[in-house]
């Protein structure tokens, strides 16, 4: 029989603003997992208009069982979420104030500030910080958080749970799951869509996506309605994108729900849901309700890398890109030679290939450059977060600076920095400022210790860290000793074993 443009090509024309209005008149909608579990991120604003969409609609709402299960086992992270965020957000301004206090003591021992300004300009802003901590946490309902994990009073529950009697779909029996799921592992790893995104995902959890589309093409083949699939998803298995723009649902899906069940599918995102839902179902819906729900749209097209790649991935990762770096001595190659190397470890299965699970091509290596490679000499010294993947570190700041000035000397608290490795130090009577770091960088030591140095302390020692069986010529220790000595400062080469992390 003859065919037209679009037969067998459904999947790449676009639905017009009727097509949807009638889906979302007449059709099966479904929300996906994440739908639900943003209903505890949304104000409450959003969640009452929501919920008086999925009252319009009635006995055509319809959740996949797979949908519910992955509900209930992520619902309480769903809940503390405001909670984690929180405290991951004041842990970051922490650093950051101890950051701003080494700053400040820098420059005011660059202007010999009196001792008693600088006490008081630290005092503000550790204050400004803690402030900002405890408005940070105290925003945080505590309590109604707590409330909402009893399910007995928790509000969303309450209104969930009379909108969606009689709408869940029935849970699969032993063989037909061990069959889904067996069909959905194949399909991952083939890349046929949805879910090959999720490839890294362990056991059968990787299956998921497939269980979900498994469970609507049957329902929408039992009802004969179109279906409107709800999701805030925006992964490439489930759409359609033309430079980088989202344009439809996969073409692979739309086909496959003609062919299963002979109905159209559509897809849209949480916000268009509302927006269509004023026309096409009558319902009331606030602005507020527009932008709240748009916000976190937002954060699903565009999160924070670190928000998309799963812990485990993410250790596993920086514990191999952290031992090839300690392998091939970082901190030694040229800037031509490390972006050679960033190139291998986009390439890497166990880098970059890990990463693409999760992260487009592009982001890859900025994920890695400025990231955790950009705090790879801090994580050497043992400080800041990624010091924990470090396979070998230095010895630390307090123990060099006893080795090179004797056992009476201490590291002044908050004067410890970076870039190069510096601090003050004192011996109860007398301060000095001292920084180190590697012979190739002995010109940036010596004007880290010019414009550091400042009237009323002793003068500036520079430490030329020494790797261990990579000494300098007698020559160029000499003329580094000679060139101290014109800008009256102490020299001091010391060799900075690598010991095994604690």
């Amino acid at each position: 029989m003859p065919q037209g443009l679009f037969d067998g090509f459904e999947g790449y024309r676009t639905p017009s603003d009727e097509d949807y209005h009638h889906a979302l008149a007449n059709g099966l909608v479904v929300p996906d997992t994440n739908v639900l579990l943003n209903v505890y991120r949304y104000n409450a604003e959003a969640q009452n208009d929501l919920f008086a969409i999925f009252d319009t609609v009635g006995d055509r709402l319809w959740v996949p069982h797979q949908v519910l299960a992955e509900f209930w086992r992520n619902r309480e992270a769903a809940i503390r979420d405001p909670q984690v965020k929180a405290e991951q957000t004041s842990v970051d301004l922490q650093d950051q104030c101890k950051r701003a206090l080494q700053l400040v003591r820098a420059w005011a021992n660059r202007i010999a500030l009196p001792d008693d300004r600088l006490t008081a300009m630290q005092g503000s802003i550790a204050r400004a910080f803690d402030e900002l901590v405890g408005s940070i946490r105290n925003f945080v309902d505590v309590d109604a958080i707590e409330m909402a994990r009893n399910t007995n009073s928790d509000p969303v529950l309450r209104r969930l749970e009379p909108l969606l009697r009689g709408q869940v779909g029935m849970q699969p029996n032993v063989e037909d799951l061990a069959q889904m799921v067996k069909e959905g592992l194949r399909r991952v790893e083939m890349g046929v869509p949805p879910g090959y995104k999720d490839k890294a995902k362990e056991g059968d959890a990787a299956a998921g996506d497939f269980l979900v589309w498994g469970q609507v093409l049957r329902e929408a083949k039992k009802r004969r309605k179109p279906v409107l699939f709800v999701t805030g998803d925006v992964k490439e298995d489930w759409w359609r994108r033309v430079g980088g723009e989202i344009r439809g649902p996969r073409p692979e899906l739309v086909s496959e729900m003609w062919r299963i069940a002979g109905v159209p599918l559509f897809m849209m995102q949480p916000k268009r849901l509302m927006q269509l839902a004023v026309q096409a179902l009558h319902v009331q819906v606030q602005a507020g309700s527009l932008e709240d729900v748009a916000r976190i749209d937002s954060l699903q097209v565009n999160p924070e890398p670190s928000e998309l790649i799963p812990r485990s991935i993410s250790e596993q990762v920086l514990s191999e890109l952290f031992r090839e770096a300690d392998e091939i001595n970082w901190e030694s190659l040229t800037g031509r030679e490390k972006s050679a190397q960033y190139d291998r470890w986009v390439e890497s299965p166990l880098i970059g290939g890990a990463l693409n699970r999760y992260l487009p091509s592009d982001r890859i290596r900025p994920w890695l450059k400025d990231g955790p490679m950009k705090e790879y000499l801090r994580a050497r010294e043992g400080i800041g977060k990624f010091a924990a993947y470090m396979p070998r570190q230095y010895i630390r700041a307090d123990d060099l600076v006893r080795q090179a000035m004797g056992p009476g000397w201490r590291i002044i608290d908050e004067s410890l920095g970076d870039k190069p490795g510096h601090c003050h130090i004192t011996d109860g009577s007398m301060q000095r400022y001292v920084c180190w770091g590697w012979s190739a960088n002995f010109r940036q030591l010596i004007w880290s210790a010019v414009e550091d140095h400042s009237d009323g302390t002793g003068s500036p020692v520079v430490i030329v860290t020494l790797r261990e069986g990579e000494p300098i010529s007698p020559e160029e220790q000499q003329s580094q000793l000679e060139i101290g000595d014109r800008f009256g400062f102490q020299v001091i080469h010391l060799v900075r074993p690598l010991l095994p992390a604690p």
